[in-house]
């Protein structure tokens, strides 16, 4: 987990661990900082309790297309979960070919010379 998660973890989160650790998964819940209202994905029914239960997990090779998530608290879905929504910044490679094909030349000048030299048909 980074260091911005929503509190401490507890052993019910070590096998979510586990399985990260294995499978080369980063976090993304917890990698930047947000306000905690954007950390919290699930609200107890009397609105006392908050947690954040839900996580984003990629692959660790995509940290650095700076993976982040945050909580949309104040949308109303008539649950006590809210909306989780990810974000990345993919960097892009350009093709290596990249300019277009050029058109071959039509030599025009020769065209014209030629067109012109031969006699116009009769039309009669």
């Amino acid at each position: 987990m980074g260091q911005f998660g929503h509190a401490t973890g507890n052993r019910k989160g070590e096998p979510l661990l586990e399985y990260c650790q294995y499978n080369e998964l980063a976090v993304a819940n917890t990698r930047f900082k947000h306000r905690e209202q954007r950390k919290v994905t699930w609200r107890s029914p009397d609105g006392t309790n908050k947690k954040g239960i839900d996580y984003a997990l990629v692959l660790k090779r995509w940290k650095t297309s700076k993976p982040d998530t945050v909580a949309l608290a104040g949308e109303d879905f008539n649950s006590y979960y809210t909306l989780v929504i990810a974000s990345f910044c993919l960097p892009l490679k350009s093709a290596t070919n990249s300019a277009p094909e050029k058109s071959p030349k039509i030599p025009y000048r020769a065209y014209e010379r030629r067109v012109n030299s031969q006699p116009i048909p009769d039309e009669s």
